[in-house]
């Protein structure tokens, strides 16, 4: 900060000096020069009155026997806080701050030079950090291009959804080192409020990745999410693992659903992998010959490829799909062969198919069939569970099952055994799929209904 010019001494006020106060500072009124009022108590607050009606606030104080000024913002009326929310700095980058918040940086200010330090250098950097702050769309485009881009795609298509939804419309054209703590403690209320709990403590990690990803890059100095905790609470661990007879529900569903997510569905069960590494399921990646899917890091949690050998029945389920597009599961978009997507309205689709079926048991059973009720809430997610459930179950070996989900032991084994598995999961799949071919064959839902098994429909 620049030294106390000879200027603004000689237009200092011969009024007697006070302690400042809201009330004193507000009826400062402009003059035809700029003029600086001094605190009384010999506390170095100043305040310089510019000829527009401006009022700077600034720490006033002698550092190895030269006279230096330090910024400390541009004063605000307490009672335009509320008028005014959205303006954190002038169009130079200077803070706008209430006489309070100054006393705070004051004091912080005398602390450091009582310790023998100069504050107004670390105030310049400061200020320069500032001025050159990212808007908060700006600093969501380099989050995305720099970190989400290391994620997997369907993490980063996360990331991006809340953004868009949850973040941008509300702050994206605002500095990124304005952004206050009782804002987005307000803006994930919001979200909790809305009966959003679990989106809520999405956007609590998004926002904190987020400013972290900031201070890294060095747009500010420290994140504002400290102390600030998850919004939604503790999220409690699923344990939804479907029946038989649900599975056989779902299977004579997905059936009804057809290509392409009635057929992805069915595969998801078969294999035990996740929606995002299913649907994203290319040609290029079948080994058919050998039998053997290989599922790209890009796709995967952990980023390391991953072998999955195909069972029968995933095998079965592979042939039936269209002979034609890279895509084994996919929706033709603008002409593009793509992945399919919309699972939530397919999903919604596949729920209406058992609930149908189910009064259509009714009514063969001589019941009601308006009486028919929904599939206990479950998720996609709950297939994985479902098969891997069923694997204990059968009692096959706990860490080949592990191994056969994408799931490698922890510690040094991780690193040291990089054995690849194919045989003994290849094993483990096939029985799974021996099981799976049982429960969907000869046992009809509970009308009594026998069902023919089918392995896919194209």
């Amino acid at each position: 900060m620049p030294d106390v010019d000879a200027g603004a001494k000689k237009r200092r006020t011969k009024n007697k000096a006070q302690r400042f106060t809201d009330a004193y500072l507000r009826n400062l009124k402009p003059r035809a020069l700029r003029y600086e009022e001094i605190e009384a108590g010999r506390t170095g607050l100043a305040v310089r009155v510019a000829v527009s009606g401006i009022k700077t606030l600034s720490y006033l104080y002698r550092f190895d026997g030269t006279a230096k000024r330090m910024t400390l913002g541009i004063y605000r009326d307490r009672q335009l806080i509320g008028v005014a929310t959205s303006l954190q700095a002038d169009q130079r980058g200077v803070s706008y701050v209430t006489l309070a918040d100054a006393r705070v940086a004051l004091e912080e200010a005398r602390r450091k030079r009582s310790g023998g330090v100069d504050p107004s250098p670390e105030a310049v950097r400061q200020h320069q950090l500032e001025r050159k702050a990212k808007s908060i769309d700006e600093l969501a485009d380099a989050y995305l291009a720099r970190y989400a881009s290391q994620k997997r795609a369907s993490s980063a298509d996360i990331d991006r959804r809340i953004l868009n939804r949850e973040i941008r419309p509300v702050w994206g054209s605002r500095r990124t080192s304005g952004i206050q703590r009782i804002e987005i403690v307000e803006l994930l209320n919001g979200i909790v409020d809305r009966g959003a709990k679990i989106s809520a403590n999405r956007t609590y990690t998004l926002l904190r990745n987020l400013f972290r990803f900031a201070v890294k890059q060095a747009i500010i100095p420290a994140s504002p999410m400290v102390e600030i905790g998850r919004p939604g609470g503790r999220e409690t661990m699923r344990s939804r693992v479907l029946d038989d007879a649900e599975i056989i529900e779902f299977w004579i569903a997905c059936e009804q659903l057809g290509y392409p997510f009635g057929t992805l569905f069915r595969f998801m069960l078969a294999v035990g992998q996740r929606r995002g590494e299913c649907a994203g399921l290319r040609r290029s990646e079948i080994d058919v010959p050998s039998k053997l899917w290989l599922v790209p890091g890009s796709r995967m949690k952990g980023h390391l490829a991953h072998e999955v050998p195909l069972s029968p029945l995933a095998f079965e389920i592979i042939e039936t799909l269209p002979a034609t597009g890279e895509y084994l599961f996919r929706a033709s978009i603008d002409g593009k062969d793509r992945p399919a997507t919309g699972f939530a309205r397919a999903k919604a689709q596949l729920d209406a198919l058992i609930v149908e079926g189910r009064s259509l048991a009714l009514k063969e059973a001589g019941g009601s069939p308006e009486k028919a009720t929904p599939m206990a809430p479950w998720r996609l997610h709950d297939l994985r569970r479902t098969m891997r459930t069923h694997l204990s179950r059968m009692r096959l070996d706990p860490e080949i099952s592990e191994r056969v989900i994408g799931h490698l032991p922890a510690g040094v084994r991780k690193t040291y055994d990089v054995h690849d598995y194919r045989r003994e999961k290849a094993e483990v799949l096939t029985a799974w799929s021996g099981r799976l071919k049982t429960i969907v064959s000869p046992v009809g839902p509970a009308g009594g209904r026998v069902v023919q098994f089918r392995a896919a429909s194209s």
